[in-house]
């Protein structure tokens, strides 16, 4: 599968019975870049990650995958093109870690599994330190663990486009700089358009090259980490004051304490 990014032209979306969730976003993503959407709890950051994927209703706007419009894709063409590891991690499974990884080449194989699949799987397992847990029931992974393999699975679709919804949320300090290496290096090294929601700015300011910011359903500004993440947005969209500095890894982002609204004179 050739390379191709994400591009999303004013899409408004909510779920049934719901007023607009999301209000014309827009956002392009090309190939080799990780881009992070970012913003407050509530304001529509999974909305959009599954309204590009068309997994709620659309109201309005449209999607492109490379130059096909999604909407034009079956499902097996979709899995073809983009993977997605949503919020959440895989329990009551009775399947092998490996069993379960090699899943994610079904797009791929129909079923028959070849010399080419287990390769893929193997060289994921090792990548993301899975190899010792291989043989386990995915039923008895804590909830790292579990994540991890659940990104591994997707991974295995060796889809231009990777898709992830917080998928550090449940890793110790080590492994988040697993995951988010190995994405970052499948950006740089081959070409994936990579689009993560995360909540740590300091560490979304260190991966991504492109930060989209949510504010009340809407896009509040986007850009690089340091045109994005500035004190002034912080405390318009987070309600907090902070202090930004650079280290060798980037913008790191330190909160001091909740915004004092302004008096008005």
């Amino acid at each position: 599968m050739e390379l191709s990014g994400i591009t999303a032209v004013d899409i408004s979306a909510g779920y049934a019975g719901s007023d607009f969730t999301l209000r014309e976003a827009s956002l392009s993503i090309g190939p080799g870049v990780v881009s992070c959407v970012i913003g407050p709890n509530g304001t529509g950051k999974t909305t959009l990650i599954r309204a590009l994927l068309r997994l709620i209703p659309v109201r309005s706007g449209q999607v492109f995958l490379g130059d096909a419009n999604i909407r034009t894709l079956s499902p097996a063409e979709r899995a073809m093109r983009v993977c997605y590891v949503p919020q959440g991690t895989p329990k009551r499974l009775a399947l092998r870690v490996y069993e379960y990884v090699l899943l994610g080449r079904r797009p791929h194989t129909r079923y028959r599994t070849g010399s080419r699949d287990v390769a893929v799987v193997e060289s994921i397992l090792d990548r993301l330190d899975l190899i010792p847990l291989a043989h386990r029931q995915v039923s008895t992974l804590s909830g790292g663990e579990a994540q991890k393999v659940a990104i591994a699975r997707a991974l295995a679709q060796e889809a231009p486009c990777i898709i992830l919804d917080e998928p550090t949320s449940a890793l110790d300090i080590r492994h988040q700089l697993t995951v988010l290496d190995l994405v970052k290096s499948l950006a740089q090294d081959d070409g994936n358009t990579v689009l993560l929601v995360m909540h740590d700015l300091s560490l979304a300011a260190r991966y991504a090259d492109n930060i989209v910011m949510l504010h009340n359903g809407s896009v509040y500004a986007t850009g690089t980490p340091e045109e994005v993440i500035t004190v002034s947005s912080l405390r318009e969209v987070y309600g907090v004051d902070a202090y930004l500095d650079r280290d060798a890894h980037g913008l790191r982002v330190s909160v001091e304490r909740i915004s004092t609204p302004q008096a008005v004179s």
